[in-house]
């Protein structure tokens, strides 16, 4: 069974043809595990980060205390050190009253007042921090704090 020069040239083209198709298809098979692959980390992630809030959630105490000494409009995000026996209590000063530049905005997205504290000082600590957050703000900013907590 010989074959002519013409038909070999024509199964080489033929099986060239289908590797082709066979490489674009394994391409398309990669691209779309690759994606699945990152939803996948993006959902544990997030799950991630809902098992610490919900671990440790803002206590109420403290949030009353804030919103005592400086008003509802600001939030607090109380996070708990792992090396010590103490939690990170932030402030987070509405747009309103913020001062902050540009280069700290497009950092932070925010305006972030931070503190550790430890356990022990607990309440009186959060409430030391909110005093000394609202003396920060020139006393303009401080008679419209006082007057939008009502």
């Amino acid at each position: 069974m010989a074959q002519t020069k013409e038909q070999v040239q024509t199964k080489h083209a033929e099986l060239l043809e289908k590797l082709d198709k066979l490489q674009e298809a394994i391409t398309v098979l990669a691209e779309q595990i690759a994606v699945k692959e990152v939803e996948v980390k993006k959902e544990s992630s997030r799950e991630e980060i809902r098992t610490i809030e919900e671990l440790f959630p803002v206590p109420s105490e403290y949030m009353h205390i804030a919103q005592q000494t400086l008003n509802k409009e600001f939030t607090i995000q109380v996070t708990p050190l792992s090396d010590s026996p103490a939690f990170q209590f932030t402030i987070v000063v509405p747009d309103k009253y913020s001062h902050i530049s540009d280069e700290y905005r497009r950092m932070y997205k925010a305006d972030l007042r931070p503190k550790v504290i430890s356990y022990s000082d607990g309440a009186q600590g959060v409430r030391a921090w909110c005093e000394r957050v609202f003396n920060s703000f020139n006393p303009t900013d401080q008679a419209m704090i006082v007057a939008d907590r009502v």
